[in-house]
């Protein structure tokens, strides 16, 4: 029997609604359960564990409470533990599996009244005080009559007597559940130091301790969510005066905080909502995930792998929704990359696909993982805005980029779609970063260049974007897609030595006549600019000219003071929609011929 005590410095966090999803969790899986309520003064799990629509508790008789008053009155327990537990209920399981004993029947006049009655200082601390004795029993008469895998422990908040018990005395494991306040954070901090001092003290090795940060909200990008659990690692990870107190904890978890839950707490796991209509239920996956060891999980969950396989053949529909709920309720790393084949088995649609290696990539962080940057190189594909509908999921990019990297060998070509994506979420500045990446591992390319210019200039890091013109003008001037990025650059900046430097290079012939014309413009030499004005004019009357380069043209003509020039070709051949278009993207009032 494994026992995990939920702990919290302060009430508010979270912790006991943390521990009735784990209970839930740890019976969908096939474990026994037994939860025990320490929060005597502010029991709640009844509440937590009910299922009762109307929010009613589970109905109970007796609890901790009457057990320590029966053993402090007849220095022992003559009835069975069974009268002190009320068994809960899990959907989709018929069989008892989690057992709950609370504190007792609060909030009644009786359960206060026997609360005050027990003296915990006389308990524990009085000669031969009986506290220890007590809760030792209890626990192993839990162990003989229920034998239960886990024994889930509610504990007080702060520094009290039944809270030394639930987190010293009883726990394989804390979970301590912390809010990100600095007063939270270092009330915390010492209580644990003091808890893994006592462990150490009385087993001879350091208490095991997770730690939980509740109550976060949701954030924009996962760099800024990342920076916040690192600022709270390092203030629970803070040297302690003995070395040997020092937390040293690995990682903190995340559960963010949901709107609903606000107004009433509700059941996440086992409650019929989807991974990806819950944050806090990926989260709560997660972190239980964690503490469950794998070889107690591989096989319960094999024998239902290896079943869905079977029906995969008669009744395809059936074995996938199985396995997507094997999956979404056991989320490990196997039962994900597990589902993942099942897609591929059924050619399965590509947003699905991606959306569970993306929560795959969520419990494990392991981006390199090689099945994972299958996945993405064969199914990613990035989609502008207008190109999606209102609803419509699409990847988080912090995980595909963080695959690419770490599995995907830096592939020069998906790099470039991932550029892509992230320009078209306006992350220009992200996208510079990757094409960097690119040049970095596969060298730069005239192309390349080209594009972090401009993803450089419209993040405004224009510093950058300047250093690598002066790096590849030579030899990339006579590239059109080089002279290109570098004539815009310099027309953005207005340099007239950059301009000049331009025209007497072979950039210059590489340039579209519309830029060229620009160019030679903005460096002053407006004999350059009026024949290529005149012959831009011609060519209109003769071609078919892209819609994308008549707004270019219609700049050039507007910079240069020949708009009615350009305006009087413009409307004898193009329909009156490019026209009206382009008047409003240069912010142009006057109306145009035979429009008024």
């Amino acid at each position: 029997m494994q026992t995990i005590t939920f702990y919290s410095y302060k009430g508010g966090a979270g912790r006991s609604l943390a521990l009735a999803n784990a209970a839930v969790y740890l019976a969908k899986l096939g474990f026994r359960v037994v939860a025990l309520d320490f929060d005597l003064e502010a029991p709640g799990l009844h509440y937590k564990l009910s299922r009762n629509e109307d929010g009613a508790p589970l109905p109970v008789k007796m609890g901790v409470v009457d057990y320590v008053i029966a053993f402090l009155t007849d220095g022992e327990v003559r009835r069975p533990l069974k009268d002190f537990i009320v068994d809960v209920a899990v959907p989709g399981i018929e069989m008892p599996l989690v057992h709950l004993m609370p504190a007792g029947q609060a909030p009644s006049t009786d359960y206060w009244s026997k609360l005050s009655r027990i003296d915990w200082h006389e308990l524990f601390y009085k000669k031969g005080a009986k506290g220890v004795q007590i809760f030792k029993e209890l626990q192993t008469q839990i162990l003989d009559e229920f034998q239960p895998d886990f024994l889930l422990v509610d504990s007080r908040t702060g520094i009290t007597e039944m809270g030394g018990v639930a987190t010293t005395l009883l726990a394989d494991k804390v979970l301590c559940v912390v809010l990100p306040t600095r007063e939270n954070l270092e009330g915390a901090r010492a209580v644990l130091r003091t808890l893994k001092r006592s462990g150490r003290e009385s087993h001879g090795a350091d208490l095991e301790i997770i730690c939980a940060v509740s109550r976060l909200p949701e954030m924009r990008g996962s760099e800024i969510e990342r920076e916040v659990t690192e600022r709270i690692l390092s203030v629970m990870n803070l040297g302690a005066e003995d070395s040997k107190d020092t937390l040293s904890l690995k990682g903190v978890f995340v559960l963010h905080s949901e709107a609903a839950l606000q107004v009433q707490e509700a059941l996440r796991v086992g409650s019929g909502t989807n991974p990806d209509e819950s944050i806090l239920l990926r989260d709560y996956l997660r972190l239980f995930a964690s503490f469950v060891p794998k070889q107690s999980i591989e096989p319960k969950v094999h024998d239902l792998i290896e079943k869905a396989w079977e029906k995969l053949r008669y009744d395809p529909d059936a074995a996938i929704k199985e396995m997507e709920e094997l999956t979404e309720f056991f989320a490990h790393p196997e039962n994900y990359r597990e589902l993942l084949r099942f897609y591929r088995a059924r050619n399965a649609e590509p947003t699905l696909v991606l959306r569970r290696a993306q929560r795959l990539w969520e419990i494990t962080r392991d981006s390199s993982d090689s099945y994972l940057w299958e996945v993405i190189a064969r199914y990613f594909e990035p989609k502008p805005p207008f190109q999606r509908k209102e609803k419509d999921w699409h990847p988080n990019l912090s995980f595909i980029r963080a695959v690419w990297q770490d599995a995907g060998a830096r592939d020069s070509k998906f790099g470039l779609k991932l550029a892509d994506a992230y320009n078209f979420e306006d992350e220009e500045s992200t996208a510079a970063d990757v094409l960097h990446e690119i040049m970095e591992s596969s060298g730069a390319s005239p192309s390349l260049v080209a594009r972090s210019i401009y993803m450089l200039d419209v993040a405004k890091r224009i510093d950058e974007s300047e250093a690598l013109i002066q790096k590849f003008k030579v030899g990339f001037a006579s590239e059109s897609d080089f002279a290109s990025a570098w004539a815009r650059h310099a027309l953005r900046l207005k340099g007239r030595t950059a301009l000049t430097e331009i025209t007497k290079s072979a950039a210059i012939e590489k340039l579209r006549p519309s830029i060229a014309g620009l160019v030679y413009f903005n460096a002053g030499m407006i004999e350059h600019a009026v024949p290529i004005a005149d012959t831009i004019l011609k060519d209109l009357r003769q071609r078919d000219v892209p819609r994308r380069e008549i707004e270019e043209i219609g700049r050039f003509f507007n910079e240069i003071d020949r708009w009615e020039d350009f305006e009087k070709v413009l409307v004898d051949i193009y329909p009156r929609d490019i026209l009206v278009d382009l008047r409003e993207r240069l912010g142009l009032r006057t109306p145009p011929r035979r429009l008024t």
